[in-house]
């Protein structure tokens, strides 16, 4: 699904931190995002994945064209995904767990989580995108590259 941001602005406090920024990603491309500190990469994936939105310009993904996703949620179902240069993983949840944290949890009566539909969910995942990672594993044990996999 190709990306498409055209003429995005963001400003905070009467400090413009996005100004008229244009980016095409391709579809089926991985794209890398590099500057200096306070040049706007952060807010930049913010307003791409829904935390900020944009005071004016276009986002399209894939066929869908907005001024910016209301929420992360809504990001998230239109199919925009953020690997930061830290992995934001819990180290005390296992690698499911924290795979759900950016997702859902399944849940069942009474909010409870179904955790073998967690795990089958996770394995899944894990497995479409040919990673070797035990879903059951404790993400305190991934290394710097497995975190940034399981945080796809």
């Amino acid at each position: 699904m190709a990306v498409d941001v055209r003429s995005v602005c963001k400003t905070f406090a009467g400090v413009r931190a996005l100004q008229r920024v244009t980016l095409n990603i391709p579809d089926g491309d991985v794209t890398a995002v590099v500057g200096a500190n306070g040049s706007g990469k952060s807010t930049l994936a913010k307003v791409l994945s829904g935390v900020y939105r944009p005071d004016s310009g276009d986002l399209t993904v894939g066929r869908a064209t907005s001024g910016g996703f209301h929420s992360p949620s809504e990001a998230t179902a239109a199919g925009v995904r953020i690997v930061h240069q830290e992995a934001p993983l819990v180290n005390a949840l296992s690698v499911a767990e924290a795979m759900a944290m950016f997702s859902r949890y399944p849940t069942g009566a009474g909010g409870r989580i179904r955790w073998r539909e967690l795990a089958r969910w996770a394995r899944a995942n894990l497995e479409q995108l040919n990673v070797a990672i035990d879903p059951r594993q404790p993400c305190s044990s991934l290394s710097s590259a497995e975190r940034a996999l399981v945080s796809l």
